[in-house]
């Protein structure tokens, strides 16, 4: 059991572990909370399934009591009979198990530490005085039948984080969105006439995270498409997210759909709805800035684990040959879309509408890029010179231009997953200010200020024009 506690379960894994089998029992309610005190000592995960006899309460803590060979209904969510076990142990050294089913409740206590003293592979069964003053059992006493996990001795999951209730804290966090993530088609289920999963952390409702934001009209998206492996189906469909321009509200705080998008992209594997593993190419092509906007969704049954090589803590599957040819399409197609979108967004030259610093020039089948004369910033600079002068300065601007190190850029967003820093919104007033005054516009309203910015490259296109001329006026 020592040994199984290092299969690499993080936290958030291993509670998606348990809510599976929350799931599986029906629950239509799971709660999970973590004691936020300054010494945490537990965390529960509590579900109003149909719940557990003792019996079965101690054939669930028996290492692999279900084989994963054995037929199961279509709708499970576990695989191995282990999910129970090597997610609690690989978090804590103490599982308190409380199930109440037809009118009886009953409750065991798995103890890692009793066990090593005593030698002896069993459970410990609870007393009525020791199950009500388990973690949790207030919230199963409300209820006719339900289940209560309760882990304490919280040595793994604390041990990387902050003491106290920062550490925590900060694992509340990340459990929100791995939860919001992992069953956010459980949570909102895509047929309207069912009922969607209560999913609470410390009394908040967790909320579902779409990673294809299908709610915003801007994301394209292909029909669903059947692939048959024997006679099992996998249904794939692509989806386009559109430029960020177009993710608003709180898309855009998202960290998958703002700075994190390149690394988000690619397959996200279900399995009875459930996400399996997400983000990359599964070895089908590589993350390119081209392909950052597609994700392929892909819909697995529970009927065909062992092709997939679905692992112990269901993160992770492997495609098989049979289906890797079609998977490739799927590949090349998001690419192209996403490619789109990207085309799009870029822009060919200076409009009328929005004066662009630096404009591309197509020679001989390359490109480069030169910057633009007509630009305020450049315009205003120059304005004072006599044509010798102003011929040198757009001359020396534009060698800068050739001298741009395009290599050097590809290669750190491409291959090292670095990201251009953005300007900050100190950095862009100060900006927006001097190009004010060069214009002699200090006097305008701010109707007409925002109407100048909003024509002129950095501040074309920007959600916070308006707080960026309201720090301006200040400034001015």
């Amino acid at each position: 059991m020592e040994s199984m506690r290092a299969l690499g379960y993080t936290t958030e894994v291993a509670v998606a572990d348990i809510v599976d089998n929350s799931l599986d029992a029906g629950a239509q309610l799971v709660h999970v909370r973590g004691d936020v005190s300054d010494s945490p000592r537990w965390l529960w995960i509590f579900d109003d399934g149909s719940g557990m006899t003792l019996d079965e309460m101690v054939g669930a803590l028996k290492l692999a009591a279900v084989s994963s060979i054995d037929e199961r209904r279509g709708s499970d969510l576990g695989r191995f009979g282990l999910g129970l076990k090597t997610a609690t142990f690989s978090q804590c050294r103490r599982l308190t198990l409380v199930s109440r089913k037809e009118g009886e409740t009953q409750g065991v206590c798995f103890d890692l530490d009793e066990l090593l003293e005593e030698s002896d592979w069993s459970v410990r069964r609870l007393t009525p005085l020791e199950l009500e003053a388990v973690p949790g059992f207030e919230q199963l006493d409300r209820f006719t039948s339900g289940t209560l996990v309760c882990w304490e001795k919280l040595d793994r999951l604390l041990e990387s984080r902050p003491p106290g209730a920062s550490g925590m804290g900060e694992a509340l966090s990340s459990l929100r969105t791995h939860l919001g993530m992992t069953f956010h088609r459980w949570i909102e289920p895509e047929n309207r006439n069912s009922r969607g999963l209560r999913l609470l952390l410390n009394g908040h409702q967790v909320r579902a995270i779409d990673p294809f934001i299908r709610h915003n009209r801007a994301v394209d998206s292909t029909a669903p498409e059947t692939i048959r492996v024997g006679g099992d189906a996998i249904v794939v469909q692509a989806f386009t997210l559109p430029d960020s321009s177009k993710i608003t509200g709180d898309d855009a705080e998202r960290e998958d759909l703002g700075e994190g998008m390149f690394g988000a992209q690619g397959f996200y594997f279900y399995r009875n709805r459930r996400l399996i593993s997400h983000g990359g190419w599964a070895n089908l092509g590589s993350r390119r800035d081209l392909t950052k906007h597609s994700r392929i969704l892909v819909d697995l049954p529970n009927t065909i684990d062992d092709i997939w090589q679905l692992d112990v803590m269901k993160n992770k599957v492997v495609p098989p040959a049979a289906v890797r040819r079609q998977l490739s399409r799927f590949y090349m197609v998001g690419g192209r879309r996403s490619g789109r979108v990207i085309s799009y967004r870029g822009r060919r030259e200076s409009t009328d509408s929005v004066k662009y610093v630096w404009v591309p020039v197509t020679e001989r089948g390359a490109f480069r890029y030169e910057p633009n004369p007509d630009h305020p910033i450049l315009a205003q600079a120059v304005e004072d010179l006599d044509e010798r002068q102003r011929r040198r300065i757009l001359k020396a601007i534009q060698q800068l231009g050739l001298l741009i190190p395009y290599g050097e850029i590809r290669r750190r967003m491409s291959v090292d997953d670095e990201k251009p820093s953005r300007d900050q919104p100190e950095t862009l007033v100060e900006h927006a200010t001097d190009i004010i005054r060069l214009m002699g516009l200090q006097d305008a309203d701010a109707r007409n200020l925002q109407q100048v910015l909003s024509s002129v490259e950095p501040f074309a296109g920007r959600r916070d024009l308006d707080e960026i001329v309201a720090a301006v006026v200040k400034k001015l």
